[in-house]
């Protein structure tokens, strides 16, 4: 889960802003026909990779450029071999979604998408998470031969993004009469439902049963209350009965929305 912790130690000691200056020099430096091509108006906005040193570890920067007004841009210095480099990227993507208006899963899948060709480049066999899936818990070894060695870079789905914001889901001591707050998504549409119900176990069951394409995203112990300062919070991207078109950003919003809601209930 993302904590302001989190972001303090990991991201923010790796994280730059660009101006127009910094972009420039860029431009030169990286001979990068993406940036150029932000730089004299031809594209509105560019994502890239830049290899920093590959002798000892493979050090590169990931950044984004936008010049739909005026040049500016967010950069992300990475190291191959961080094991925070996932979650570092995860971060930024969310960053970049917040601030430029984009999509955090296609900004986040495009900066591994060149990272993994980078690696390639160097002479590294790369894999994704979903291409050891077949392998997982048969104990296999996987042999590569003519690499320098094996790199793993993930992709992400709704589903592992979603997990990122609000954690697993966690085992909640229900009793009866029992009031819980649910957010679902619907892997076919990409909607977010939000509902309150009575006993998560019986609604749980009921959902897998009636509609399997529907995932749990999020549930809290909470009144009905709840529910209605989420629909009303967010009417404007209802699109049928409880179910919302919602961005990630208003998503990150909800979480924090929530947890103060739960706290002050508490504390009353």
């Amino acid at each position: 889960m993302i904590t302001s912790e989190y972001l303090d130690k990991h991201f923010y000691n790796k994280f730059y802003n660009l101006d127009k200056e910094s972009i420039l020099r860029m431009n030169q430096a990286y001979c990068d026909p993406r940036i150029n091509n932000v730089v004299t108006r031809m594209h509105s906005h560019c994502y890239g990779l830049a290899l920093l040193d590959d002798s000892r570890s493979i050090e590169y920067h990931i950044y984004y450029i936008n010049g739909d007004q005026e040049l500016v841009g967010n950069l992300l210095k990475l190291d191959i071999n961080d094991p925070e480099r996932d979650a570092l990227t995860i971060v930024f993507s969310m960053h970049l979604a917040d601030t430029f208006n984009l999509d955090v899963l296609v900004t986040f899948n495009t900066f591994q998408d060149a990272t993994r060709s980078m690696c390639e480049q160097l002479g590294y066999l790369t894999l994704t998470a979903n291409e050891l899936l077949p392998y997982k818990d048969k104990n296999a070894t996987i042999v590569a031969k003519n690499v320098k060695g094996i790199i793993i870079v993930p992709f992400l789905f709704h589903a592992d993004l979603y997990e990122f914001l609000f954690g697993p889901l966690l085992p909640i001591n229900v009793q009866t009469g029992d009031s819980f707050v649910y957010l679902m998504h619907n892997k076919r549409n990409n909607l977010v439902k939000i509902v309150n119900k009575c006993n998560r176990v019986h609604r749980e069951k009921t959902l897998q049963a009636e509609e399997p394409e529907i995932t749990m995203v999020a549930v809290w112990k909470a009144s009905d209350e709840l529910e209605r300062d989420l629909h009303n919070r967010y009417k404007h991207k209802r699109l049928r009965g409880e179910w919302f078109d919602l961005t990630f950003k208003e998503l990150k919003e909800i979480k924090d929305y929530v947890d103060n809601f739960i706290a002050e209930s508490t504390n009353r």
